[in-house]
């Protein structure tokens, strides 16, 4: 959920609020073995995740992913095909395994 919350919004959704993006930067810093700095977490506190295509994006003990755009990423799957899915869904998957 934290993940979903510091997301780009699609269009005409409505922003998080900071209070929110402040709340989830905290969370998964404070749970994550591998700290941000103070800058980026000032930076994910005020802005979110501001993701370009292309970018990988890494999931808890998953292969990574590639974004797409438009909350779309790219994954190969157990069996070697690729398979496209929402960031909303991959993000969910990846905190809860």
């Amino acid at each position: 959920m934290a993940v979903s919350l510091l997301l780009p919004k699609k269009e005409g959704e409505k922003e998080t609020s900071k209070e929110l993006r402040s709340w989830a930067t905290d969370l998964l810093n404070d749970s994550s073995p591998v700290k941000l700095s103070q800058e980026q977490s000032q930076s994910l506190k005020r802005n979110g995740l501001s993701l370009k295509p292309g970018d990988l994006i890494f999931f808890k003990r998953q292969k990574p992913v590639i974004y797409l755009g438009d909350h779309q990423i790219i994954r190969d799957t157990d069996n070697g095909h690729l398979e496209v899915q929402t960031l909303d869904n991959q993000a969910e998957q990846g905190l809860n395994k």
